[in-house]
């Protein structure tokens, strides 16, 4: 069943890339980009009150999909619009440096939590993470504009 359910996220996530991708040229990749840790933080509260069904956990693996196609697709081009065209190489090397410290934390994090605590903890916790990134996305502007204001 685990296999199913990861094929169903791997096939959106396939699927989804290359139009969210299109969106977020069109309507900008910072709407987009929130909007797919929106979804992350809605899917995250669905594991939690999901009763044990397999067309629900299908929908939720099929989320996952998309805000993970969200997040690899635009995390990056938003990047490279918030720094200057001198320091693009620089500046995706750290976001993927601080993007992997911050896999690897939240994995044995979430991974305790899940064991000693239960999985439904592990996903509240998720789920408070993500929004508060959303929201620090939401409120945050470009750096070229904050380091204009100065």
């Amino acid at each position: 069943m685990g296999v199913g359910l990861y094929l169903i996220r791997n096939i959106v996530y396939a699927v989804a890339s290359y139009p969210l991708g299109l969106l977020g040229n069109r309507f900008g990749r910072r709407p987009m980009l929130i909007l797919g840790y929106a979804i992350a933080v809605a899917t995250f509260i669905g594991f939690v009150i999901a009763p044990a069904n397999l067309i629900l956990y299908g929908s939720l693996f099929a989320l996952c999909g998309i805000f993970i196609a969200a997040e690899d697709t635009l995390e990056s081009a938003l990047a490279a619009e918030m720094v200057e065209e001198e320091s693009r190489t620089i500046s995706f090397g750290a976001l993927a440096t601080m993007k992997e410290i911050g896999d690897l934390i939240s994995s044995v994090m979430i991974g305790f939590i899940w064991t000693f605590v239960g999985y439904s903890a592990g996903f509240l916790i998720a789920a408070v993470i993500a929004a508060a990134g959303t929201i620090l996305l939401i409120w945050t502007k470009r750096v070229s504009q904050t380091l204009g204001e100065r």
